[in-house]
């Protein structure tokens, strides 16, 4: 690589010759076909070091899918704070479903049971621990969520398909949240609680306890406590028709090629269109690459942003250090594939993954870095020791053969000439 040709070049501690690669790489992607389209903001203690739109505009509204997450996280933490809620509480002392009388955890198939053709004939093991909020915020309740359908993974996974049961908004017949996990406390845990790490629809059922504590609805308290008083004025569950037209379609890879997949991923976000809407905190918002980028700054600095506090230092400081047991990284303690975590080197902490040691992990962020990513292909980390946010999205869903991730934090760091210079 050539030098930075000038002093003029460098901005906040970036290269902005190398950083201006970002560029390069998105346009070639879009040009194979490998992505749609992209949008990238880069900041460095608090300032947009670089930004770029490959084939889309600056201001489109993108399906965020599971970087909702984060935002449910962080308003189940503000009742922490407030005194309303105890990591330690029992899901069960908010959402009486989760009783432990009236939860199983999947023990195997009956001994000469086809599991192909009657995948709801399996073992019942009862509950031998308390399931708590910290679980449901680290994905360590035992709870999953219907993605492995086949069960090659997950035979639970099967099981919840059979039930036509899924992240919201869910297949399933019902009408509310509330609904909707009282029905999860059916299905079987893939292991006990507190035992194991799995992605699942934990997360829908700490939404679920944001409403039950505030008595107010999930978009209510998102919009009054989090997105009004940040600014987020583009983040939202649903939006009116005249904004249906900045919102891109989605894709999937399909014969070295993409195929829209629009329709049925669509409608759910328009007011006035027909489909279920009821929304979830595991997945249902849409935002912007601004806003979402408000959002993760506020978290660098420590729970502010202009003024308006929403969490304290040290509750987000707890929200992005490694929960899992005696320090351990996620596939140490499951036997799920997550698609977008390295090998090693990452743990989980109140609603992120958390960088836990960067070269098992193979990955020049700072140790620290907290961060989650959307089914259709979008990405967000925040690495308070180098003072870096990045926002990047797309809307592929299906993409098992393109590591953005990773590619984009070597294209990020490659421009990082003063790593040292994080300030708040």
């Amino acid at each position: 690589h050539r030098p930075c040709p000038s002093i003029m070049s460098v901005k906040h501690g970036f290269c902005l010759r190398k950083l201006d690669g970002l560029r390069t790489w998105m346009a070639e992607l879009v040009r194979t076909q490998r992505l749609p389209f992209a949008s990238v903001l880069v900041a460095r203690n608090g300032h947009v070091v670089y930004r770029h739109a490959e084939n889309v505009p600056e201001n489109a509204i993108f399906r965020i899918f599971s970087m909702t997450k984060p935002v449910t996280s962080v308003a189940l933490m503000m009742l922490v704070e407030e005194g309303r809620v105890l990591l330690g509480d029992p899901v069960s002392k908010y959402i009486p479903a989760f009783a432990e009388s009236n939860l199983h955890v999947f023990a195997g198939h009956h001994p000469g049971s086809d599991e192909s053709s009657d995948k709801l004939a399996y073992k019942r093991e009862p509950v031998r621990t308390t399931m708590t909020i910290q679980q449901l915020l680290t994905h360590t309740a035992g709870l999953s969520h219907g993605i492995d359908m086949l069960g090659l993974v997950s035979p639970v996974d099967a099981i919840y398909a059979e039930h036509g049961f899924r992240s919201m908004p869910a297949t399933v017949d019902v009408n509310s949240l509330g609904e909707y996990v009282d029905f999860a406390a059916r299905m079987p845990l893939v292991h006990q609680p507190g035992e194991g790490w799995h992605y699942s629809i934990a997360t829908e059922v700490a939404a679920r306890v944001v409403e039950v504590v505030s008595g107010l609805s999930l978009p209510v308290f998102f919009k009054e406590r989090i997105f009004d008083p940040l600014g987020m004025t583009e983040t939202a569950f649903t939006f009116p028709e005249a904004m249906a037209a900045r919102i891109p379609p989605v894709y999937i890879p399909h014969d070295g090629s993409l195929r829209d997949v629009s329709k049925r991923h669509t409608d759910r976000y328009i007011d006035e269109r027909p489909g279920r809407k009821t929304p979830g905190g595991a997945s249902g918002l849409a935002s912007t690459v601004d806003d979402y980028f408000r959002f993760c700054e506020m978290l660098r600095q420590g729970g502010s942003l202009g003024g308006t506090r929403i969490l304290g230092r040290p509750t987000v400081g707890l929200m992005a250090a490694n929960h899992l047991p005696r320090g351990s990284d996620v596939h140490e303690v499951s036997k799920e594939l997550v698609i977008e975590l390295p090998p090693r080197g990452v743990g989980f902490g109140l609603g992120f993954s958390v960088v836990v040691d960067p070269i098992a992990a193979m990955s020049p962020c700072g140790a620290g870095t907290f961060a989650w990513s959307g089914a259709a292909s979008t990405h967000f980390w925040i690495d308070p020791a180098n003072g870096v946010v990045v926002v990047f999205m797309t809307q592929l869903m299906q993409n098992f053969d393109l590591p953005l991730r990773p590619l984009l934090e070597n294209l990020v760091y490659s421009a990082l000439v003063d790593p040292q210079g994080a300030k708040l």
